[in-house]
C-alpha cells in the first residue's frame, strides 16, 4: 500500500468513525430530547401525570429532573386553582342566595309596610269617625239634657210644689248633672 491508500483508508476508517460515533451521540441526546419534548406536550394539553425517566447524570438528566419538578408544582397549582375556583363559585351561589334572600325580605318589609301604612290610614279615619260621633252626639244629648236641667231648676224654684214633686224633681236635676258630667268626660 502506498501512502496515498493509507491515507485514503485512514480517512475513510475516521469518517466511518465519525459517522458511528456522531449516530450514537445523536442517539444518546436525541432521545431524551424527543422524550422531553413529547412529555412537554402532554403537559401542556393538561396531563400533569408525564413523567420524563432520568437516564443520564448530564445537563439532560438535570433538565428532565427539574421538567418532573415543574410538573409535579403545575399538577398542585392546577388542583390549588380548581379547588379555588369551586370555592369561588360556591361563594357567588351563596351570594346571589342572600341577595334573593334579602330582596325577598324586603319586598316582604315593603308589603308590611304598606299593609301597616292602610291599617294606620284606617286608624286614622276610624279615629275622626269616633270623634265625629262622640262631639255629635254630646252636641245631641247635651241639647235636651240642658233643657231637662233648665226645666228642672225652674220647677224646683216653684213655691207651690208638693214634697213629692220636689223629691222627683230633685231626682231628676241629680240624674241630668250626673249625665252631663258623663258627657263631659268623655
Amino acid at each position: 500500500f502506498t501512502l496515498q491508500k493509507r491515507m485514503v483508508l485512514v480517512y475513510v476508517f475516521v469518517i466511518i468513525f465519525s459517522l458511528i460515533a456522531a449516530l450514537f451521540i445523536t442517539k444518546r441526546y436525541t432521545k431524551p430530547i424527543i422524550s422531553l419534548r413529547d412529555a412537554a406536550v402532554e403537559v401542556a394539553g393538561g396531563d400533569f401525570t408525564q413523567k420524563v425517566s432520568v437516564t443520564l447524570k448530564d445537563e439532560l438528566g438535570e433538565l428532565a429532573q427539574a421538567f418532573n419538578i415543574m410538573t409535579i408544582r403545575l399538577k398542585n397549582s392546577y388542583e390549588s386553582l380548581e379547588e379555588e375556583i369551586e370555592i369561588r363559585k360556591q361563594a357567588e351561589i351563596d351570594a346571589e342566595n342572600a341577595l334573593e334572600d334579602a330582596q325577598d325580605a324586603r319586598n316582604r318589609s315593603e308589603s308590611a309596610y304598606k299593609i301597616a301604612e292602610l291599617a294606620r290610614q284606617e286608624a286614622e279615619s276610624a279615629n275622626r269617625a269616633k270623634s265625629d260621633f262622640i262631639a255629635n252626639m254630646s252636641h245631641e244629648l247635651r241639647t235636651p239634657l240642658n233643657a231637662i236641667i233648665g226645666f228642672s231648676q225652674l220647677m224646683e224654684r216653684d213655691k207651690d210644689a208638693t214634697d213629692s214633686q220636689k223629691e222627683s224633681v230633685n231626682i231628676i236635676m241629680r240624674s241630668g248633672m250626673h249625665l252631663l258630667t258623663l258627657i263631659n268626660d268623655i
